[in-house]
């Protein structure tokens, strides 16, 4: 049987050809004078069976109505009922000489299209032993001819080839619903998988028709942009200033995107163009990226190269710093060396022990070595260090606190690499961060959500100047003669490296610096 919805939608459409075509026998055949041949033969029976097969048109109309029996159920009895109800109004109107028998011709093509393959060839076979019986009973009652039995082998012929082409007309359709079913399913699978894609994208994605309506929206979209969740009707309600720009590009594509700020808390957005179509206005793809991380992205690859660069440079440098260095040592230990050139002496040790150390930040640096992470009490790592730190010789007038919340909180990291970063942004606390009184006040915090983990590093010092902040993670940037500049470059890609982000922020306007661990779960 074809599908649900096609076979009642057939079946209606055939139940209102059986009626018109009852009602249309039923009018000519008891018109007066009657059209010939109908009801020719047997004006009763004829009238009788075009009445008959007309209430019968109704019934199926209603039983089609409300769907019960079934669909099977309902095509066999119809496709039965048309068989004997025709053959009945060509005995009436004279047999198969009468011309009717086409009417059985398009009664089996229509059933059989609706009928499994078996029941096809049963409703043919049982349409041409009706024909032929009906030319028996006219024969026996000595009103038929001798040429009408080919006339009805013919018709039962052109039943049963009607019902095989009928049959296989079915099965080509039956296969193209499913083709077209599982092409509908496979063409709903791909949007919905695209509509995720684009969804989970980190570049923002706008589409617009023609008249600037917006007809896609994802998450990053309403995340640069500002938007509500439900997104807008129109770009211009959405955006004002990607409108305009969206205006000047249509009018003049060659034109380049400008950087824009669509709120004054959101950071800067770079956005692309791109047209859906080739005819005069098609729709639009906007993408939107965030300028910050693409400047970022930029300046990672930047310090990549760098990296590298200043990596093979340092193997180069070190052999020679090593024999300038071992050079002075042999010379200080001279006994003819006067007291003025073991001073130069010693600033030559000390130069190279500086620029040794730099060498080695910049080894480590471009030879990290890959997190171990693993589940760590936050808790056990901070009391360790206060303790390493108030032993320090230059921990006078400093007072540490350690304050974990809850007490069992953990983190997934590697200790020994964040324990590093931890050692780096203390020492830069102690060196940086006390009061004109030389008191420091140390505050080592962690807290946590179901989203992330983090640790705060905190003093009550002077604080970073707002134009000096911007630079602290960058590569040999210091603000001390005697620094060299990677301390927290380091510590930033340490805590990269354990899937962590190492940020600054001012406490106050007054001073006071915070550096954050964040871990993300």
């Amino acid at each position: 049987m074809i599908d649900s919805i096609q076979s009642w939608r057939a079946l209606r459409f055939f139940n209102s050809y059986r009626l018109v075509l009852a009602l249309f026998l039923l009018v000519l055949g008891t018109g007066q004078p009657p059209l010939q041949p109908l009801g020719a033969s047997n004006a009763f029976l004829f009238l009788v069976s075009s009445i008959g097969y007309f209430l019968f048109s109704l019934v199926g109309i209603a039983t089609l109505y409300w769907q019960k029996p079934s669909i099977g159920t309902q095509v066999q009895v119809q496709a039965f009922g048309d068989i004997l109800a025709l053959t009945l109004l060509l005995h009436a109107s004279g047999g198969v000489s009468s011309g009717l028998g086409i009417l059985l011709v398009v009664a089996v093509a229509g059933d059989a299209l609706l009928l499994e393959g078996h029941l096809a060839y049963l409703l043919a076979a049982s349409a041409t032993i009706s024909i032929l019986a009906e030319q028996g009973v006219i024969e026996w009652m000595g009103l038929g001819k001798e040429s009408s039995y080919t006339q009805a082998g013919l018709l039962g012929a052109g039943f049963f080839a009607t019902a095989v082409l009928a049959r296989l007309l079915a099965q080509r359709i039956q296969e193209s619903e499913k083709l077209a079913h599982q092409r509908g399913v496979d063409l709903a699978n791909l949007t919905e998988l695209n509509g995720c894609i684009i969804q989970q994208m980190a570049a923002g994605v706008v589409v617009v028709d023609a008249q600037n309506q917006v007809r896609l929206l994802n998450t990053a979209a309403i995340h640069l942009l500002g938007a509500s969740s439900s997104g807008c009707c129109t770009l211009d309600r959405l955006c004002p200033e990607l409108a305009r720009q969206v205006a000047e590009w249509r009018s003049s594509p060659g034109i380049e995107p400008r950087i824009f700020r669509p709120l004054a808390e959101k950071n800067e957005v770079l956005p692309r163009f791109s047209s859906l179509g080739r005819a005069t206005g098609a729709g639009l793809l906007i993408t939107l990226e965030d300028a910050a991380a693409l400047a970022e992205k930029a300046q990672q690859m930047k310090l990549a190269a760098l990296g590298r660069l200043a990596a093979s440079i340092a193997h180069e440098i070190r052999n020679p710093l090593s024999a300038v260095s071992h050079a002075a040592q042999l010379l200080d230990e001279s006994p003819d060396l006067g007291g003025a050139d073991q001073r130069l002496t010693h600033i030559i040790r000390d130069q190279t022990k500086r620029l040794n150390s730099v060498i080695e930040n910049v080894l480590l640096l471009s030879k990290r070595e890959s997190a171990r992470l693993s589940m760590i009490p936050i808790a056990p790592m901070l009391e360790e260090l206060q303790e390493e730190l108030l032993e320090r010789p230059d921990a006078h007038s400093t007072q540490i606190t350690v304050q974990v919340s809850p007490q069992d909180l953990c983190a997934r990291l590697d200790a020994s690499q964040i324990r590093q970063v931890l050692d780096n942004l203390c020492r830069n606390a102690f060196r940086h961060g006390r009061k004109e009184d030389g008191r420091l006040y140390l505050r080592l915090e962690a807290a946590g959500d179901a989203q992330s983990v983090w640790i705060d590093v905190s003093d009550d010092g002077p604080g970073i100047p707002e134009e000096v902040a911007t630079q602290i993670f960058e590569p040999f940037f210091t603000t001390r003669h005697d620094g060299t500049g990677l301390g927290l470059s380091l510590a930033r890609e340490l805590c990269e490296a354990n899937l962590a982000r190492l940020t600054y922020q001012a406490i106050s306007s007054e001073g006071g610096s915070r550096f954050r661990i964040k871990f993300y779960c």
